[in-house]
């Protein structure tokens, strides 16, 4: 199981840069949005799996873990608005979480706004996204 996760880590990493090298001057945060947001329109497994694994081997999330932290690292490292990395981050994480817990509250185009919104933020375009009805 643990194989599985680390591979799919990096499948991850290798999408982000290949996403990263077609957004505009290489913006990884962008970038990560993007893969991000593609990710969460894929038909998603049942996920009760997880559950199982965790109590399983309580270290089953360690490389999530790293990954993460080194993932946030590198995006901190290569964006100049640390607010607006905060921000960006920690929602596409709470998108990925509600997916994860099957807790769907944004309706298909509320979450394109937020996806939007989050690209604008993440390019340095703080231009309000107008809210959906």
């Amino acid at each position: 199981m643990q194989a599985l996760v680390e591979h799919h880590l990096q499948e991850f990493q290798e999408a982000l840069e290949t996403a990263r090298r077609d957004c505009a001057q290489g913006n990884l945060l962008a970038a990560y949005v993007k893969l991000s947001a593609k990710k969460f329109e894929e038909d998603q497994p049942p996920s009760a799996w997880i559950f199982s694994a965790i109590a399983e081997n309580p270290d089953f999330l360690a490389p999530i873990r790293i990954f993460q932290r080194e993932l946030f690292d590198r995006l901190k490292a290569e964006t100049p608005d640390f607010k607006a990395l905060l921000l960006t981050y920690f929602a596409v994480e709470g998108m990925r979480s509600a997916s994860l817990f099957d807790f769907q509250v944004l309706s298909e185009q509320e979450r394109q706004s937020l996806v939007s919104s989050l690209l604008s933020v993440a390019k340095g375009n703080l231009a309000p996204v107008p809210a959906v009805a």
